[in-house]
């Protein structure tokens, strides 16, 4: 589908830009414009798009307007969310520094250690350190919400941990959203050097009612030897759009394991692509959770490219109402990637008679020295552990909620951070009504 760049309410111009950008930031931003435009929104006619509609929000029109405000609530859920550990927040797409902890603006060259930057600020201050460091997107020209994001490139998270460095704390990402209409396209970097350690909490949050779009892009690369995992939290507003996309490379013998929650949104796609050089190793994990008329749709990429890497991907969705979700995951091993053990799980519950979910696993192979694996279920409540409850004394809700929460719970048990298991589970107690 291509449209001409007037012709689509979703390019907007941002008020971030600023007119003294580098040569190279304005050449990105208009290759996003123009990728964007040959491509268009997709429609359910593209394969990898088959079981979400976009139509809703190719016809919306959102404005940039990263000045909002936000209630205490969710300054009490920040707060309890990051307990006191380094953060970045954003409202609306632009850095918060009121609201941020640990960040720096300046990090010493002399001294290296972990920086926590905001992309806007590293762009007006230092934007050589980025150049050529924001291109993931120009080898995904098939994603057309990278392109979009791509044109309007101003501000999001830069993590650097260098090499060998361990950070013990864990490192939350922030991302709000207030107001109505309002629209955030945040471009963030995440880099770890060889042989460091890291763990990072990426949340989206939603303030008060509203029509709202995040379009995030996340580009990763993991250094040799090096080790990171990432909890991503997507719990906006009934009323959003979200399409978030994870672009990670894994240098040989890296460990990257993702943890991704999703329960809040209208309309939520959630991508995920890694690649694996040599001796890598990749752990997926999601659930989702959806209710009412809600859509996630979650879509990964696994792409086994050099011998004796490892992966497993396990994901699980929960559906009431007349919720969709959908599931489609691939696997490839390429031609020199021998020994490769890949394994792949999907399942799925349904709790009404109206709920719809797409479980599509895929392995594409292209040697014979593999040990690969994938499969899918979809189901409803056991009526026998259900009568079993029931006789001890539940109610049939009762019943219903226990079940499913022991259905999630054998994704959130293995959450890394405390206080983020918490709030993880806080947010499945609201959802389950337990």
């Amino acid at each position: 589908m291509s449209t001409a760049v007037e012709e689509s309410p979703l390019l907007v111009t941002s008020p971030l830009f600023g007119k003294q950008a580098p040569a190279w930031v304005k050449a990105l931003r208009e290759e996003g414009r123009e990728s964007f435009a040959a491509l268009g929104v997709p429609t359910t006619r593209h394969e990898d798009w088959r079981y979400t509609n976009l139509a809703p929000l190719a016809k919306a029109t959102f404005e940039i307007s990263p000045a909002a405000p936000f209630s205490d609530d969710v300054r009490q859920k920040v707060a309890q969310l990051t307990d006191g550990k380094p953060s970045l927040v954003f409202v609306n797409g632009r850095l918060s520094p009121l609201l941020s902890t640990g960040h720096t603006d300046a990090p010493s060259p002399e001294a290296p250690a972990t920086s926590l930057e905001g992309l806007g600020v590293v762009l007006r201050r230092s934007p050589e350190r980025l150049d050529g460091h924001l291109d993931a997107a120009r080898q995904r020209d098939s994603l057309p919400f990278v392109a979009l994001n791509t044109a309007h490139l101003a501000d999001g998270a830069v993590v650097r941990v260098p090499k060998g460095v361990v950070v013990a704390e864990p490192i939350h990402l922030v991302f709000l959203s207030a107001g109505p209409n309002a629209a955030a396209h945040l471009r963030s970097r995440i880099e770890l050097g060889e042989g460091s350690q890291a763990t990072i909490v990426e949340t989206y949050l939603g303030d008060g009612p509203g029509t709202r779009f995040t379009n995030s892009v996340v580009e990763i690369s993991v250094g040799a030897g090096a080790k990171l995992t990432h909890v991503k939290l997507q719990l906006e507003g009934l009323e959003s759009f979200h399409v978030g996309t994870h672009l990670v490379t894994q240098e040989p013998d890296s460990f990257f394991a993702s943890h991704l929650f999703s329960l809040g949104g209208r309309l939520v796609r959630n991508e995920l692509s890694t690649a694996l050089e040599e001796g890598a190793h990749a752990g997926l994990y999601g659930l989702f959770c959806v209710r009412g008329s809600q859509h996630v749709d979650n879509h990964t990429v696994t792409d086994h490219l050099k011998p004796h890497g490892t992966s497993n991907e396990y994901y699980k969705g929960v559906l009431d109402g007349e919720a969709r979700g959908a599931f489609d995951g691939k696997v490839i091993v390429r031609q020199n990637a021998i020994k490769t053990d890949a394994h792949q799980k999907n399942k799925n519950l349904i709790l009404s008679e109206s709920a719809l979910v797409d479980s599509k696993p895929q392995l594409e192979i292209f040697n014979n020295d593999v040990r690969c694996t994938h499969g899918a279920t979809t189901g409803r409540l056991d009526p026998d552990a259900l009568f079993y409850l029931r006789s001890r004394g539940l109610s049939i809700d009762e019943a219903r909620s226990l079940l499913t929460v022991a259905f999630a719970r054998e994704l959130v048990d293995p959450i890394p951070v405390p206080s983020v298991k918490t709030f993880v589970e806080a947010a499945l107690t609201g959802w389950f009504g337990t």
